[in-house]
């Protein structure tokens, strides 16, 4: 059947109005998409380094608070007077009411001898518990103020950091002041983390170690280095390096933007499913 002139030029202007409205449409919806998955994205950089920046705050903390600790004259007598009762018993009660005094940091303090075994502790004025395989131990040993890994506590049994503070007398290391920290004290800031439905945060060590996730039963049992997703494996790799970075991976089925920053020697990444905070762009598309 041939058209007229009439129905011919009905369809030509049709066809006309529509591919620019069509066209229109899709870079509508482009740029609609591409800012919201900037705005959503923004929002897990800033937070990432927010929470890193607590933590690190929260850790310095701690150690400034052991170096005024550590700077008290009964620490240094017991240590050079270890059989003298009086002095052992003086430090003894002297680390018991800073515990008591800065519960909300410490959850215990401990003094070791120059060869990393306990001398005393807050809770017992003879602890000859040995500390000397401890890394952070050894290096106070040789003067320098010390982080551990997350580690379970030889006094309490809890997941702590431990700090090692160098005890000197004259130029010679003497002894150590522990002063071990509740890692839930640190793991909060990320616990707190919440991002949409399901965006979370969670801490890894340098060995690749879950530290901190709102699945308990991961922490210190799921190494992300041993991942499915090549991805999410290039990611841990840098965590390990202590770099910042972010990008997608695929985790338990689940498409994610991540974004992570360094922390001591953790790293902290926020991250978030991309179909949930895509959902109102797809729903469009």
């Amino acid at each position: 059947m041939r058209l007229g002139v009439g129905p011919k030029m009905l369809l030509t202007f049709i066809v006309l109005i529509s591919v620019p409205v069509i066209i229109l449409g899709y870079f509508s919806y482009s740029m609609a998409s591409r800012s919201l998955q900037e705005t959503v994205e923004n929002q897990l950089r800033e937070t990432a380094r927010l929470t890193a920046e607590a933590i690190s705050r929260e850790l310095d903390t701690a150690k400034d608070m052991l170096q005024i600790i550590a700077s008290n004259d009964s620490l240094r007598e017991a240590l050079e007077e270890s059989g003298d009762e009086e002095r052992r018993l003086q430090a003894h009660d002297y680390l018991k009411a800073m515990v008591q005094e800065y519960h909300d940091v410490f959850e215990s303090l401990i003094l070791t001898d120059a060869r990393g075994v306990g001398l005393l502790d807050d809770r017992a004025s003879s602890s000859p518990i040995d500390y000397s395989d401890r890394q952070y131990v050894q290096q106070a040993l040789q003067g320098t103020l010390a982080v551990s890994d997350v580690i379970a506590s030889r006094v309490t049994g809890n997941t702590v950091v431990a700090i090692g503070h160098p005890i000197s007398s004259g130029s010679q290391v003497i002894g150590v002041l522990i002063g071990t920290v509740n890692f839930d004290h640190i793991s909060e800031h990320a616990d707190a983390v919440s991002i949409g439905q399901s965006g979370y945060a969670y801490m890894v060590d340098r060995e690749g170690v879950l530290i901190a996730h709102p699945v308990k039963e991961k922490i210190l049992t799921e190494n992300l280095s041993h991942s499915d997703s090549p991805e999410l494996r290039q990611f841990v790799a840098q965590m390990k390096r202590g770099e910042a970075g972010e990008g997608f991976y695929t985790y338990e089925g689940v498409y994610k933007f991540v974004r992570f920053e360094p922390v001591a020697h953790w790293a902290v990444a926020v991250t978030a499913n991309y179909d949930e905070y895509m959902a109102a762009a797809l729903e469009i598309r």
